[in-house]
């Protein structure tokens, strides 16, 4: 059962990984990301960081392989929002949103040395530190959208895709009894269902009729067409037809 083990390991991995497509696609469209904390970018971008010297520390291939991708597609990521973040904020331009900046001044405390200088039990508690540092993430993430009651920045594909990933992670970590793995995992699952949640219930609510700031994306991504778009579309065949 080991190589099955890690085949659903690096399987889940690679989900994750490719769940930050949707999301690159759909800041790239809409040139907006101020819903997306930054934060949560920069703790997931170092949390990956330590998860690789943990895979690379452990041999770990079904870690290190994936998630060097995953690294690379987060680093692009934080790349895009730095940058409509600081092309909403120039004079004139619309929707100019400056949480950016205040979160700018708030990421010291997000970052902490650490040198191992054993190897086994350091690199293991290396990649539960890399992964509790990705669970953590998501609270300045959830934070955000409680606070402005907007998610529509953020994909609903990408998080479907995290929340199926790192269900294979468990599914890796408990088969292998990995601890440094399935412990933060399962902290990280909780609060990725919970983020999705949220995700959800404020699309819902943005789309009920006369809500302010109508958005369909999720409906738009999910391939749903919303009863709006549909009456006008049969209300604008029938007056073709007369």
């Amino acid at each position: 059962m080991g190589l099955v083990y890690q085949t659903i390991g690096m399987m889940g991995s690679f989900v994750i990984a490719s769940s930050l497509v949707p999301q690159m696609h759909k800041v790239y469209k809409t040139k907006s990301a101020k819903d997306i904390s930054l934060r949560f970018q920069v703790l997931y971008v170092f949390g990956l960081a330590l998860i690789l010297v943990y895979g690379f520390g452990e041999d770990l291939w079904p870690i290190f392989v994936p998630a060097t991708v995953e690294e690379l597609a987060a680093i692009v990521m934080l790349g895009m929002k730095l940058y409509y973040d600081h092309w909403s904020t120039k004079p004139g331009a619309v929707g100019t949103d400056e949480s950016g900046d205040l979160e700018l001044d708030q990421l010291h405390a997000a970052f902490f040395d650490f040198i191992p200088h054993k190897m086994g039990l350091a690199y293991q508690t290396i990649g539960m530190m890399g992964s509790f540092v990705i669970a953590s993430s998501l609270v300045p993430q959830m934070h955000k959208v409680y606070k402005t009651k907007s998610a529509k920045d953020i994909s609903l594909r990408f998080q479907v895709l995290y929340v199926f990933g790192l269900a294979l992670i468990l599914v890796y970590g408990f088969g292998e009894d990995l601890w440094p793995i399935f412990v933060p995992a399962t902290v990280e699952e909780l609060a990725a269902i919970v983020m999705l949640g949220m995700k959800l219930y404020y699309d819902h609510w943005s789309t009920k009729p006369g809500a302010v700031g109508t958005d369909e994306s999720g409906d738009l991504e999910l391939g749903i067409e919303s009863p709006l778009s549909k009456s006008e579309s049969n209300f604008n065949a029938m007056t073709k037809s007369a």
